[in-house]
């Protein structure tokens, strides 16, 4: 048994010991309360785009949602790009592997725009994994650029039942519902989307446009495309 407790493997015993236990609680730390609001500061207080990228990709891998949350209502655009990055990165990634497939071969067809293939995947996607957000995000989105309002409007309400935190949503909710001239849907959604993130642009936009819509319009003809 002597050989097995020299000085110097002692020492490499101790060592072995200290490079598993950081092993072990390395994850742990990052996930930890703590790291996750250093990286919320890192987010929202640097003017490096690198660091600030990092920092919200890293929130989402160590299931910093909240604080990304948080991040949604700051004034500053980039924040908000990096956040709303970095959440939509985070629930894409909750999917399991079948899931996580078949949207990015959605998408694929997407950026290519072969919207009919895209849809056809998402149709099979969604019916086969009718819990998985992202999905139903992706095809509200395809029907928008076929101009399929209804549709789309009807996979915006599926991904904001199965995730009410989807700001985006309910923001293509909303739109989907202004472009059909359902002013006071359509405002109650975009409100829904501003509370969660006050400062975004693009749904303050349209939702003083039905403002502006409602002064003019009482009972008349559905809004059209063009019109908003």
């Amino acid at each position: 048994m002597k050989q097995f407790c020299t000085p110097l493997l002692r020492r490499v015993y101790v060592v072995f010991a200290l490079i598993s236990a950081i092993h072990f609680a390395w994850p742990v730390a990052m996930s930890s309360a703590w790291n996750r609001q250093r990286l919320l500061q890192a987010l929202i207080t640097t003017d490096k785009t690198p660091v600030r990228e990092r920092a919200a990709a890293d929130l989402a891998a160590y299931d910093g949602e909240e604080q990304l949350m948080t991040a949604l209502r700051e004034p500053s655009a980039a924040v908000q790009e990096a956040a709303t990055g970095a959440l939509l990165q985070m629930w894409f990634s909750r999917g399991d592997a079948d899931e996580v497939a078949l949207l990015a071969r959605a998408q694929q067809f997407a950026g290519k725009n072969d919207l009919r293939r895209a849809l056809v995947v998402l149709n099979f996607l969604t019916r086969q994994h009718p819990f998985y957000a992202p999905g139903w995000d992706c095809r509200a989105t395809v029907h928008w650029k076929l101009g399929h309002l209804r549709k789309a409007e009807s996979a915006c309400r599926n991904v904001v039942l199965l995730n009410p935190n989807h700001f985006a949503a309910w923001r293509s909710l909303g739109v989907c519902q202004l472009g059909q001239g359902r002013l006071a849907e359509a405002s109650e959604s975009l409100r829904r989307a501003l509370f969660i993130a006050p400062e975004d642009r693009v749904s303050r936009a349209y939702f003083r446009r039905c403002g502006e819509l409602k002064g003019r319009i009482r009972n008349g003809p559905g809004i059209g495309l063009l019109q908003i």
